[in-house]
């Protein structure tokens, strides 16, 4: 069943200010009309979690504990996985499509935290990074 901002604001008795900080902390888009359950399930109970088990106290701190939530899901499941096959003959990316990709499967980064992620990968900033620069390519 879909969600809307004022069926989130009467199921956890929020005040509209703290539905629109909650979608925000979770990644969630503040201007849709509706939510999924896998958004609500998976992004938007976590972040009112971490309030409820006295983790997160403001709204930053529980953007950032939901963001490392989210990677610490993701390095456990490239391990419970394997690493995953790259596929040939695919174009070199620059670093606002690897910033666009990384968004399709879940994670917002700004410029600046990408170029950190692919210096602490041993990267170098270039034009394009191709498959066989990334350790974990799902491109």
């Amino acid at each position: 069943m879909p969600y809307t901002k004022e069926a989130l604001q009467n199921m956890y008795s929020l005040s509209p200010e703290d539905v629109l900080a909650t979608l925000i902390a979770c990644g969630l888009a503040d201007d849709a009309q509706e939510y999924s359950d896998a958004d609500i399930e998976t992004r938007f109970d976590v972040v009112r979690q971490l309030f409820k088990d006295g983790e997160a106290s403001d709204y930053q701190q529980a953007t950032t504990l939901f963001q490392q939530k989210l990677e610490d899901n993701s390095l456990a499941q490239i391990k419970n996985e394997g690493r995953k096959p790259r596929k040939k003959g695919v174009k070199p990316l620059d670093i606002t499509e690897l910033i666009n990709l990384a968004r399709e499967i879940g994670f917002k980064l700004t410029l600046t935290k990408a170029l950190q992620v692919l210096a602490s990968c041993g990267l170098k900033e270039k034009e394009e990074y191709t498959p066989s620069d990334c350790t974990f390519a799902y491109f």
